[in-house]
């Protein structure tokens, strides 16, 4: 399978790994899955080593054991896919689709509601300032009016 029009990445098929990774009879639907061909699989099991694309064997490896780093590299190392769900380190279960999208939704709502939270307490600190100022205004209006009372009630015993 020499592909010379792209310069694709390949390796010699070892039959022994090849039957691991798909079973000694695999369908001809789990060899498309992968990218092979009913041929190429028929010289892996004769045992030609027939030259196979690198993406080809990334696939059936993933196939086999779900790990996501045989098609994403060694940032992926501990996430893998288990009845097709995402399982990775810290997780009590792993996810379905329905399920990381929920998580996705929610880690987007978390980071507005921080936002909005900042917003929310600039607010509260604006609000707490200006009753302060309120407060202190309506002190000195409290001793202003009671320092007229008396100055009021003084005049008034003065004209009596």
């Amino acid at each position: 399978m020499k592909n010379d029009s792209f310069n694709v990445p390949e390796a010699i098929a070892d039959r022994d790994e090849w039957i691991e990774l798909l079973g000694a009879k695999p369908s001809i639907e789990t060899l498309k899955n992968v990218g092979l061909s009913r041929s190429n699989w028929q010289q892996i099991i004769d045992g030609e080593n027939p030259t196979i694309p690198l993406a080809c064997f990334a696939l059936a490896n993933f196939a086999r054991h779900g790990r996501i780093e045989s098609l994403l590299g060694k940032d992926w190392a501990e996430f893998e896919i288990r009845d097709n769900k995402l399982a990775f380190p810290g997780l009590r279960y792993p996810l379905d689709a329905k399920e990381l999208r929920t998580a996705w939704i929610q880690l987007q709502e978390i980071g507005r509601l921080r936002a909005e939270n900042k917003i929310l307490q600039s607010d509260i600190e604006k609000l707490e300032s200006s009753l302060e100022m309120a407060e202190k205004l309506a002190e000195q209006y409290r001793a202003m009016i009671l320092l007229e009372a008396r100055t009021g009630l003084m005049l008034c015993r003065i004209n009596e």
